[in-house]
């Protein structure tokens, strides 16, 4: 049985969750200039198999913004993939973890928070409603 949209929404949310610890424990490796080899590789196929179920969850149920979604998801790719190309202790790498962090912030808060409320309006379940005066 496929979930349903709330379920999905649910684990989108969580996997949120590790996706922010895995880049706030790799700017604090940075920060304590220690090796972010295995953490960086964690976070770029974490990230990739969230995008990867986000875009499943998408296409499944005809979510009417999913082209700038997955053009979002492609400009995040390619920035996880540009910080596999930086040297690690220069400060173009330590740049680049942070802009990313932020980058990622700002998706889960816009794009991302689209998402979940069309699939939790999906299941007709609860979701901000606009304030009217």
């Amino acid at each position: 049985m496929a979930p349903v949209p709330t379920e999905i929404a649910v684990a989108i949310d969580e996997e949120h969750l590790i996706q922010e610890r895995l880049i706030r424990a790799l700017a604090a490796l940075v920060g304590e200039q220690r090796d972010t080899e295995e953490l960086l590789v964690a976070l770029v196929r974490y990230s990739r198999r969230h995008f990867d179920g986000e875009e499943r969850a998408m296409a499944r149920h005809a979510y009417p913004a999913a082209e700038q979604h997955l053009a979002e998801h492609r400009r995040l790719s390619l920035e996880l993939d540009r910080l596999r190309t930086l040297e690690r202790s220069s400060g173009a790498f330590a740049a680049s973890v942070t802009q990313l962090a932020s980058a990622l912030r700002s998706h889960v808060d816009h794009d991302d928070a689209q998402l979940l409320g069309f699939l939790r309006r999906m299941a007709g379940g609860s979701s901000p409603k606009p304030v009217s005066d």
